[in-house]
């Protein structure tokens, strides 16, 4: 299931505009990522497309219908998204957050029945937390909760996945083990996943295409070769930017290294 939008506008009451004429299309099995200067609109852009906030103008579409002909529980049939993982202020058991993905499905007062308890195992078993299910969120690490987040949102069986900043605030190996999930979700179960990151190098790794949000409220939007380029990435970010590549195991990882434009004034 696609999610588009089409010349979208948005800003707040009585302040300048944040987002202006966006238009992209995230498809089905694909991987779009969410770049751009701090307050460039990456989270207002993920609350438009999830119904929080309301553009003024230009349409957010999920398949061929239009956000607001969709009702409160088929969009969350339809969406699920995941917000960065904090620290837990309730006691609940793993299992029992990863049920509340159910909460779209159940009547009112209704208890999870056998076959929602199987759908949260198999969520949690996709994505490597089901050996904590009986630990509580409040004493698990971040790394972990942030995978437990995601187990809650497949819980909701979407066909679209949004989050905000998965891989953000987690050690190296925390952030390979969310990436590597990212690319499973997409390419095995064909979710159409968008993600916020501060980092080009993870969308260039696992991004099909990129939003690439600048301080003016526009965007660029493309295949992620095509945007994330030195020349692009340095004028919106004002700094330089050096890309080394590196081939391991057969396979090509790159990195973007960020240098201050006064450090390169020096050197010459």
């Amino acid at each position: 299931m696609k999610l588009s939008a089409e010349h979208l506008c948005f800003s707040f009451e009585h302040e300048e505009t944040v987002l202006n004429d966006i238009s992209f299309t995230a498809e089905e099995g694909k991987i779009t990522a969410i770049l751009g200067p701090n307050g460039a609109g990456k989270t207002t852009l993920l609350r438009c497309m999830l119904g929080f906030l309301r553009p003024q103008s230009g349409t957010v579409r999920i398949g061929d219908k239009a956000l607001e002909e969709i009702t409160g529980k088929q969009l969350r049939r339809m969406s699920a998204y995941v917000p960065q993982a904090k620290n837990s202020a309730f006691a609940y058991t793993v299992e029992e957050t990863v049920l509340l993905g159910r909460n779209p499905y159940l009547s009112l007062f209704a208890g999870p029945s056998k076959e929602d308890v199987r759908i949260a195992e198999e969520a949690m078993k996709d994505c490597g937390v089901y050996d904590l299910k009986d630990k509580r969120t409040d004493a698990i690490s971040g790394g972990e909760l942030q995978l437990v987040l995601i187990a809650r949102a497949l819980c909701q069986q979407p066909r679209i996945l949004i989050l905000d900043e998965p891989e953000t605030g987690l050690d190296f190996r925390n952030q390979l083990l969310v990436l590597e999930l990212l690319e499973s979700l997409s390419r095995n179960k064909g979710l159409t996943i968008v993600f916020n990151t501060h980092y080009p190098d993870h969308a260039l790794r696992i991004a099909d295409t990129v939003i690439l949000l600048k301080e003016d409220g526009t965007c660029l939007y493309g295949k992620s070769s095509d945007i994330l380029k030195e020349e692009i990435l340095q004028d919106v970010f004002d700094v330089n930017i050096h890309t080394i590549t590196e081939t391991i195991h057969g396979k090509t990882y790159s990195a973007m290294i960020p240098v201050p434009k006064e450090e390169e004034t020096d050197d010459a």
